[in-house]
């Protein structure tokens, strides 16, 4: 600890809200009236949206969770949440149940009548995505006042602007979901200056993204207006990409049928090939590269094919002046809001929601799901299992495609702006020359964001690393810290014609993310998700992909019905109650399974934890989106 102030002794002197002991004690509250077709674990973006989705297509869903709050790796924590988080993040160690715990669960089941159970009497540690988290204060004055200030904040685990035509903004329009959030256009997307030394006070400058900024550009030189619009010129022409979900404009496509012929002739060579090509200055290319691209890797222009850089650059381009001068928007109180407008479209639509519970032991029969026995020891029968790689046994998970990436995370907590008179702004700073990390984005959200309260801001720093790097707090701040000394003024800093931000509080983790998939090993019915932090884009893509195996030919995220389309009370079947879907026959089928003997358990990696049912999640939110609605 820098300044001497450790999580472990803040935390110790924070009074919990509710010991786990007393948790663990609640009796059970989940109903049981019929199998259900999905369980799905954790409420992460992916989880949240997914369980969306299927409750639209008339699934019946319950989604656990074993912290208290929604947004698992997505959440957006307020100050003694985060250092509370920080504590009990440590993989506990799981041990199984006896045969006799299990029996006894299964027994008082309506679905399964008794019968011997065994177990393997594995043990297991939970795999976080999250490394440990090291946060300190400045001094003991600006401690106390942010901690008395704490619900005032909201840190996002996985902070992101989200861009104006991307996947997550219309699936927010597509499913009316957008009705519960709040957003604000990003006022400025800047890089670090190029021509300003190691030593020099930090400059950031904006990024041209339409003809007016380009020609309006004081960083650039004639030649290299030209340049830059030469290059911009067919991406323009071509239409927002079709991973936004719009289609291109046809006519604007006809009209630069020449353009559009020379960028797919390009489609599968380098990138950094078609930047010189283009006749593109150094400066240009890693403007476009950084800023444009904003490839969040660590690669090279040189690397990456062409059409996966023209697809980065048409969506960022379309996604300009949509809703402001930016391509981006912030979501108003962070990322975890929009994971709660989710779970609440699902809970709207009959999906049953339990925090602070979470699956214990996975019942098995005939090498087909059965369903779960949860921490508080209640069995609830389903068809389907879903779950990320953390949650459940190793041995039914892998790692798929590049394996695994670590994202070295940097939270800042200080007074003042790194631009005058913005609140909201993304700044790029370009990757190492080495590629020992890649470009680092720093999103910083002022009290306008409704992320901290004056004169505060919140600063979330991110780069990549290379897939061999240590997930841990210590390799983050080894990659950022130097990073945050150069713009930040540390409290030691005497001279008082610093300008720069003062840091109140600084917080150092990494995180883990990458694709996965299930084994040979794996029973049906178990769907593993991939993760996706800081990508809500990504998210929304993986959510949609799982659907699709789920409920092929389903309308992913259908609109949510009015509530004028709603039935009410009116005793008749709607339509999800008439399609009884044949994953929860086979599930029902289990009492006649588990007469014949043919029961097992087996036991994922998640901390056993105390019960909370909750039919809609969080307090209602009416408040009409600022910017996501055409």
């Amino acid at each position: 600890s820098t300044w001497g102030h450790s999580t472990k002794n803040l935390c110790d002197s924070m009074d919990a809200t509710e010991p786990l002991e007393e948790q663990q004690m609640r009796p059970p509250f989940l109903p049981v009236d019929e199998p259900y077709d999905y369980i799905i674990v954790g409420t992460g973006l992916v989880e949240t949206a997914l369980a969306g989705a299927l409750a639209s297509a008339g699934k019946r869903v319950v989604h656990f969770d074993a912290n208290s709050h929604y947004g698992q790796a997505w959440a957006s924590l307020s100050l003694k949440e985060l250092l509370e988080w920080a504590q009990r993040n440590e993989s506990p160690v799981i041990h199984a149940p006896s045969a006799e715990e299990l029996a006894a669960a299964v027994h008082a089941a309506e679905h399964a009548p008794p019968v011997p159970v065994e177990t393997d009497g594995t043990v297991t540690r939970a795999r976080s995505g999250l490394s440990e988290l090291e946060f300190e204060f400045a001094d003991e004055s600006l401690r106390a006042e942010l901690l008395a200030r704490s619900r005032q904040f909201q840190i996002d685990l996985s902070p992101a602007f989200v861009l104006g035509r991307g996947r997550f903004v219309e699936a927010l329009i597509r499913s009316r979901v957008s009705k519960y959030l709040e957003f604000k256009a990003v006022e400025a997307l800047t890089v670090l200056d190029p021509s300003a030394g190691a030593d020099d006070p930090p400059s950031f400058v904006a990024v041209p993204c339409s003809k007016s900024d380009v020609f309006a550009s004081a960083l650039l030189s004639p030649l290299e207006k030209r340049a830059l619009m030469k290059f911009l010129k067919p991406l323009m022409t071509a239409g927002p990409d079709a991973a936004s979900g719009l289609a291109a404009d046809e006519s604007s496509a006809e009209s630069d049928e020449a353009g559009a012929a020379e960028l797919a002739r390009w489609a599968v060579e380098p990138f950094a090939e078609y930047l010189r090509a283009k006749g593109l200055s150094a400066k240009l290319q890693s403007l476009v590269w950084n800023a444009l691209v904003l490839a969040d890797a660590v690669a090279s222009p040189a690397q990456m094919p062409c059409e996966e850089a023209f697809a980065r650059v048409r969506l960022h381009l379309a996604s300009v002046g949509r809703y402001g001068r930016t391509a981006f928007l912030a979501t108003l109180c962070g990322v975890g809001d929009a994971v709660q407008a989710y779970a609440r479209m699902a809970a709207v639509l009959g999906g049953v929601y339990v925090l602070a519970r979470t699956p214990q032991s996975i019942v098995v029969a005939d090498s087909e799901i059965r369903g779960v026995i949860c921490s508080a020891g209640q069995f609830v029968p389903a068809a389907g299992l879903v779950a990320a790689a953390n949650a459940l046994p190793e041995l039914w998970t892998e790692r798929q495609g590049a394996g695994t990436h670590v994202v070295a995370r940097a939270v800042v907590i200080a007074k003042g702006s790194l631009l005058e008179e913005v609140a909201i702004a993304l700044h790029v700073v370009p990757g190492s020359q080495d590629q020992s990390h890649g470009p680092v984005a720093v999103l910083q959200s002022g009290p306008g964001a409704e992320v901290a309260p004056a004169p505060f801001f919140v600063y979330q720093l991110r780069t990549v690393l290379p897939s061999n790097a240590v997930s841990s707090a210590a390799t983050a701040r080894a990659v950022l810290e130097p990073l945050v000394r150069r713009l930040f003024r540390w409290p030691s800093d005497a001279d008082e014609s610093d300008e720069r931000p003062a840091v109140a509080a600084l917080g150092f983790f990494c995180h883990t993310r990458g694709e996965s998939a299930t084994t040979a090993v794996a029973p049906r019915g178990v769907t593993v998700v991939s993760d996706a932090h800081g990508d809500v884009d990504a998210a929304i893509a993986e959510a949609e992909r799982i659907f699709g195996q789920l409920c092929p030919g389903a309308e992913f995220l259908a609109p949510m019905p009015t509530p004028e389309e709603m039935e009410w009370g009116s005793g008749d079947a709607t339509d999800a109650d008439t399609a009884a879907p044949a994953t929860a026959a086979d599930a029902a089928a289990t009492a006649a399974d588990v007469a014949a003997g043919n029961l097992d358990a087996t036991t994922p990696s998640a901390p056993p934890q105390g019960a909370e049912a909750s039919p809609s999640p969080g307090p209602d939110a009416s408040a009409q989106p600022s910017g996501a609605s055409e």
